[in-house]
């Protein structure tokens, strides 16, 4: 079981689960006071390489939305989690100021992405159904970075 994430980076994986969200698709406008226009991250008009990294965004909402358990998606969502890595994003949803940004490893966002998948559950228990899984493609799962943190 991984360590709980501090209330730091509670705050941190709400801001970077925001922008990925607004990024790849599943909210459909932000909920940040910073315009679009004024944001210089991920979805944000602002941001030069905004297009080049939306289908990385896709790819990990669609794993927390729909959570497929095989080891093709899950060295997808690796290298989703590899690309979204090298943007910067304003770790303050409350934040105005455009300049406040910060950048995490692929670890921490699929911590942040498993701590979503917990706290988005009513029981409390990470869920990412694998009965389908054969035992081979469970343990080659638990060494993706991803599959590492679930």
């Amino acid at each position: 079981m991984i360590k709980p994430l501090t209330p730091d980076q509670v705050k941190y994986a709400k801001a970077w689960l925001h922008d990925i969200f607004v990024y790849g698709g599943l909210l459909s406008y932000p909920r940040r006071p910073l315009e679009m226009s004024q944001y210089g991250c991920m979805y944000g008009d602002q941001h030069w390489r905004r297009d080049k990294f939306r289908p990385d965004a896709k790819k990990l909402c669609e794993a927390i939305k729909f959570r497929l358990t095989s080891i093709k998606e899950f060295l997808e969502y690796d290298e989703a989690l590899k690309h979204i890595s090298e943007l910067v994003f304003n770790p303050d949803l409350a934040s105005v100021n455009p300049k406040q940004v910060v950048k995490k490893d692929p670890e921490m966002l699929a911590k942040y992405i498993a701590w979503y998948c917990l706290e988005s559950n009513p029981n409390k228990k990470y869920y990412w159904d694998d009965s389908n899984t054969s035992a081979y493609e469970r343990e080659e799962i638990k060494k993706t970075t991803l599959g590492k943190v679930l």
